[in-house]
């Protein structure tokens, strides 16, 4: 059973950046299609017990700063935020054994739980329940697989009544090829389609269509290769994500042409020999938005991270410390 992603916001002083941090590795935006040797749990393999991250203003001014203690597997379990010295969020993760994702609970500075989440399993590993609760409200999602073991259907219940309704179309392969979405009256309201079909395919005219198109290429003389994210709305726009790889299946740099174009981004990555990444630049309609950069220890564990300004001036620092098992 895949673990869940907890991704903890590296950069929380400058959140247009898409830079995470996922047990001490920093994860560029499509990490997803390439897990290459960067990303390895360090976390796990350095025995890192607790992380402080401290991030200061370029006037040496405390911004924020955020605790997460780990167990033997490299999990975060616990994540305490703190603003300007004083505690505001905390955030507990749930395993079983340590290593299967079972839930997580948010409290606020007072200790009150202001949300909470449950997962339940069936005896393979696969999920079958999902329970959430922030203040007054309340949701469960139920799923049902077939004879084959694919999802077959997810309902969504809130106040025990089933609000929206999720069946998943498979082909011969076992590859899913299409959503079906109804809303409380069991009626059909948006058709999503998996293939590289942009007009999609049409069986009611008032349902919401939508296409999805994932596509590898790899002929790249370098031996690396790129992935093209297509996704079409139901109005016919094509909005594409291209992420590129090296023959390390590092991410290299990754552009967003959105619906509407008028906030093309590119990032592009650097590492060092041990696939860490030690910077990133960032472009907004083709001119230069912003940088980072990083340094490592000896444990390829991040322990410096600059923001960078576009013209070229150090806006924030964070620091990070650890403490081992």
């Amino acid at each position: 059973m895949r673990s869940p992603l907890i991704l903890l916001l590296l950069v929380a002083c400058h959140v247009c950046s898409a830079q995470f941090i996922k047990n001490n590795n920093i994860i560029p935006s499509g990490y997803y299609y390439g897990m290459g040797k960067s990303y390895v749990n360090k976390t796990k393999i350095n025995g890192v017990k607790e992380q402080e991250n401290a991030c200061y203003s370029d006037k040496g001014k405390l911004a924020w700063k955020r605790i997460n203690m780990y167990n033997k597997q490299g999990h975060v379990i616990e994540n305490k935020q703190y603003k300007k010295g004083k505690l505001k969020h905390t955030y507990l993760y749930l395993y079983y054994n340590d290593t299967l994702y079972t839930g997580n609970v948010t409290l606020n500075k007072k200790g009150d739980t202001t949300f909470e989440s449950r997962y339940e399993y069936d005896e393979k590993g696969r999920r079958t329940k999902y329970v959430q609760a922030k203040r007054f409200t309340k949701s469960e999602t139920r799923y049902t697989y077939n004879a084959k073991g694919e999802k077959k259907k997810s309902v969504l219940y809130r106040r025990n009544k089933a609000k929206w309704t999720y069946e998943y179309v498979y082909n011969n392969d076992g590859k899913m090829v299409k959503t079906l979405q109804y809303n409380a009256k069991n009626k059909l309201v948006r058709q999503t389609t998996y293939q590289c079909d942009y007009l999609g395919e049409t069986i009611r005219k008032d349902v919401k269509q939508a296409s999805m198109c994932l596509r590898k290429d790899s002929s790249q003389n370098d031996g690396g290769y790129i992935i093209y994210d297509d996704r079409t709305d139901e109005k016919g726009r094509i909005a594409r994500v291209i992420y590129k790889y090296d023959k390390d299946t590092n991410l290299v740099s990754y552009e967003s042409f959105p619906f509407k174009r008028r906030f093309t981004t590119k990032q592009v990555y650097s590492y060092d020999a041990s696939g860490n990444v030690t910077g990133m630049i960032a472009y907004r309609k083709n001119k230069l938005w912003y940088s980072y950069r990083y340094n490592y220890n000896l444990q390829n564990m991040v322990v410096v991270s600059n923001y960078i300004s576009k013209e070229g001036e150090v806006k924030s620092i964070q620091l990070v410390q650890y403490k081992y098992f």
